[in-house]
């Protein structure tokens, strides 16, 4: 199959640079699609560990500093039946609780009573849950502990509680001292400084209970079965491609040691796409720039190659059908254009052996012609009447063979004969040395011209002819086509 310069080139753009930079194009964007898209993933973990340590952590070391300070108070064990110094007490707490929401509270409860002092007046104790879980614990732990979240019966909400242990000067234990605060407390900044509006905000409790934020009433039931939360916090991943109801998204889990509980980001993964599409729009354009530039720029470069080629090859066909013109039609300096100017030098050699070559045989067709001519004179003018002469002196010598003028009439006859026969053949051999243009001889006329150039000797003599033929022979010095081959003629005058 035949294949043209200009298309092999084109295979060449195709599959040497252009098919290898465009598969390396695709590697790099999809390399950069995921650097930007772990750059982004990274930058929401910070997000939320900052979030996490500059709001929570200290909100967590707030509270546990309140409670530390309350703890050594010696008024809590002398003021439990003295209702002014619970005033007192409670509108110092209230005082402490302005600065966290209107749903935190304080409170000191009794092992051995049955009522407590709390930062609401209201606050009775049968309202606290498991209080002794809570004293068992604060009893053996001797330090603060946080509860599990837990649902208040006043607010139906979560509410986490943070406990210490009150001891008197004796060092032994009189009760707890808590601080109920809602567990959507701890979070509402993160909600607030959240990027994504469809951001969830869930919180996974040591027994894997999901509680959702984003919720007006927060229920502890709605993600439970939805994911596997337990491989997803064993995984220990900053971040992980989850599905939930259908809805692909990136979660973010964070550990908090004080509550024992994960804090968990869920993002959906079309706002974090669309957040990166424009850097990888950008992307795209430089690297479409980059490669229109990279095509152009090779098909300058290898254009301007398939042009000279293709120059060449009409300039060599021009030669070949004689145009011997000198051209120059290479674009640029270099090899092609030393080629060029070769070529050039070699036409224009071929192009004065050719002048010279024609003149030579213009010469050697007139020297030809005149051969041809001079054959043609002696075949036709001088045979006869030579022959005639010859003949005629040989009668006269035969009727006078003394006479010497007899004698030498024919002996110079005779010469002259044997000169025009000898001249004759010269002539034809020299035409058939030269090439010159082949007869097919005709046998009848061959014998018409023998008998009219002997006519007169033959009626003198009463001369008859005899011909034989060999078919297997050629004629003389002219070569007939291949098969058309003429017997060869032998004449014999009797």
């Amino acid at each position: 199959m035949w294949i043209s310069i200009k298309d092999q080139f084109r295979f060449f753009i195709i599959f040497v640079i252009l098919l290898p930079f465009i598969t390396l194009g695709g590697l790099l964007l999809k390399t950069f699609h995921e650097e930007i898209l772990n750059l982004k993933k990274k930058e929401q973990s910070l997000l939320i560990q900052s979030i996490k340590e500059n709001s929570i952590d200290k909100q967590i070391q707030d509270i546990e500093k309140i409670l530390k300070i309350y703890s050594r108070n010696e008024r809590l064990a002398a003021i439990t039946g003295s209702d002014r110094q619970k005033r007192i007490l409670q509108k110092e707490w209230s005082i402490v609780l302005s600065f966290f929401s209107k749903e935190t509270e304080i409170y000191y409860a009794p092992e051995k009573e049955d009522s407590i002092i709390s930062s609401n007046p209201h606050y009775n104790v049968k309202k606290i849950p498991a209080p002794s879980d809570w004293f068992r614990r604060a009893r053996k732990d001797k330090e603060i502990f946080w509860t599990e979240p837990y649902i208040s019966e006043k607010k139906s909400e979560l509410i986490l509680s943070a406990v210490i242990p009150f001891f008197d000067k004796e060092k032994a234990f009189q009760g707890i001292v808590c601080f109920d605060i809602p567990l959507k407390e701890f979070f509402q900044n993160f909600k607030e400084e959240s990027r994504y509006k469809d951001e969830k905000i869930l919180a996974v409790l040591n027994n894997f209970t999901v509680i959702n934020f984003k919720r007006e009433f927060n229920e502890p039931i709605e993600y439970n079965n939805l994911y596997n939360w337990k491989e997803l916090i064993k995984s220990r991943s900053v971040s992980r491609e989850i599905i939930i109801q259908d809805s692909d998204f990136y979660a973010f889990p964070y550990y908090i040691e004080r509550l024992d509980l994960y804090l968990m980001s869920l993002v959906p993964v079309n706002q974090i796409k669309e957040e990166i599409r424009p850097f990888i729009r950008i992307t795209t354009i430089i690297l479409a720039g980059c490669f229109l530039f990279l095509y152009f720029v090779s098909f300058f470069f290898i254009r301007r190659i398939i042009d000279n080629i293709m120059n060449l090859n009409e300039y060599m066909g021009d030669i070949t059908r004689g145009n011997y013109q000198l051209q120059n039609c290479i674009k640029g300096k270099d090899e092609f254009l030393t080629l060029n100017k070769r070529l050039n030098m070699m036409v224009e050699t071929l192009s004065q052996n050719i002048k010279q070559l024609q003149e030579n045989n213009a010469q050697m067709e007139k020297l030809v012609n005149l051969r041809t001519t001079m054959l043609h004179i002696i075949s036709h003018n001088t045979s006869t009447p030579i022959t005639i002469l010859v003949n005629n002196s040989l009668e006269l010598l035969n009727e006078a063979p003394s006479r010497e003028d007899f004698k030498q009439l024919y002996n110079a006859s005779g010469n002259l004969k044997n000169l025009i026969e000898n001249t004759m053949v010269y002539l034809k051999l020299e035409e058939g040395d030269l090439h010159t243009n082949s007869e097919i001889i005709d046998l009848a006329v061959i014998t018409n011209q023998t008998y009219q150039m002997y006519e007169p000797l033959f009626l003198a003599k009463s001369l008859h002819i005899e011909f034989e033929a060999d078919d297997t022979e050629w004629i003389g010095n002219y070569f007939l086509p291949q098969g058309e081959r003429r017997p060869q003629a032998w004449v014999f005058i009797l």
